[in-house]
């Protein structure tokens, strides 16, 4: 197998820092087997892979493309932020695409996320917004326990919640692999 690749630092403009994505771009969609084996071989936090999306738009400055995560350990992530933006900013910056401006990301697990370049020559994504429902309090005091344990005092706490659709779903999808 052969693809283009590229490995792609975000939150910096030094290649040794940030946060490392390895960034795959495939023909088509591969078995999850394949694209753990894939992931591991390149070693990296996240594997980005990035496929050809079935839906396009009309707009010349609007690319589409699949998108999928995979860990250095081949866990399926729903999203990563890092990855997001590590493989959008390698698109942007292809010949081929120098008159997009807009990207779509559309994953397996449902939400859509876009990309877009900024007028200072940064990479905005923008993911897709929850629904917060208050944390159960059985469940909200055992995190207290542990934040309190992580900084030596009590910390206090004015709220917490927790996000529900769309990532869900996500949730739901990835404890199935």
């Amino acid at each position: 197998m052969t693809a283009p690749f590229a490995f792609v630092s975000a939150f910096t403009d030094d290649p040794f820092r940030g946060n490392p994505a390895a960034i795959i771009v495939l023909d088509s969609k591969l078995p999850l087997e394949t694209l753990q084996n894939v992931a591991s071989t390149f070693n990296q936090p996240m594997a980005v892979f990035v496929t050809p999306s079935s839906v396009q738009s009309d707009d010349p400055t609007i690319l589409s493309h699949g998108i999928r995560f995979i860990t250095i350990k081949g866990t399926d992530s729903a999203i990563c932020g890092h990855g997001s933006l590590a493989a959008a900013k390698w698109l942007f910056d292809l010949p081929q695409n120098s008159a997009i401006e807009v990207i779509h990301f559309y994953t397996h697990f449902g939400p859509i996320f876009k990309a877009r370049k900024d007028p200072r020559g940064f990479v905005v994504i923008q993911l897709p917004a929850a629904s917060l429902i208050d944390v159960p309090v059985e469940e909200r005091d055992g995190i207290v326990v542990h934040v309190n344990e992580a900084f030596g005092r009590n910390t206090a706490i004015k709220a917490m919640k927790k996000g529900i659709e769309p990532f869900q779903k996500c949730r739901s999808s990835i404890s199935q692999h």
